[in-house]
């Protein structure tokens, strides 16, 4: 999936997606490039709005949950290898990569600089991003 930010600040939101970006995000902008297209390396679903986990800058070493609203979708297609995962730390539900699926706490290993985590990690964004941006 490849979306294009259309917007970095919560009070371009609506009023129900600034409530529940709110209760995620302890800040009204965001690192996000209005215009920039970014791949999604999985989807979390939390109430009302689908979080998009992608990569602010190139070199990021872990992605990073951003409310849906803040994106229109480019190419709709879901990678074929995510499978639905029930994670309570993102949320509830998500489609992630099916490495990352059946592992708690993937984020923060990466956060935390595990060199497993990322190795993984880089191997499946390069593949999202050879799939995406061809």
């Amino acid at each position: 999936m490849l979306v294009k930010c259309t917007s970095n600040h919560t009070t371009s939101l609506s009023e129900t997606a600034a409530a529940s970006a709110g209760k995620q995000m302890a800040i009204e902008d965001v690192n996000l490039v209005v215009g920039a297209t970014y791949v999604v390396l999985g989807l979390v679903i939390d109430g009302v709005y689908p979080w998009f986990l992608v990569c602010e800058g190139a070199d990021d070493d872990y992605p990073v949950a951003h409310i849906s609203q803040f994106f229109e979708i480019v190419d709709p297609s879901v990678d074929p290898d995510w499978v639905l995962a029930h994670d309570d730390q993102l949320g509830g539900f998500a489609f992630l990569p099916r490495r990352w699926a059946g592992r708690a706490c993937f984020i923060e290993d990466l956060v935390s600089g595990d060199k497993a985590a990322i190795s993984e990690f880089l191997e499946i964004r390069r593949v999202a991003e050879s799939r995406y941006r061809q």
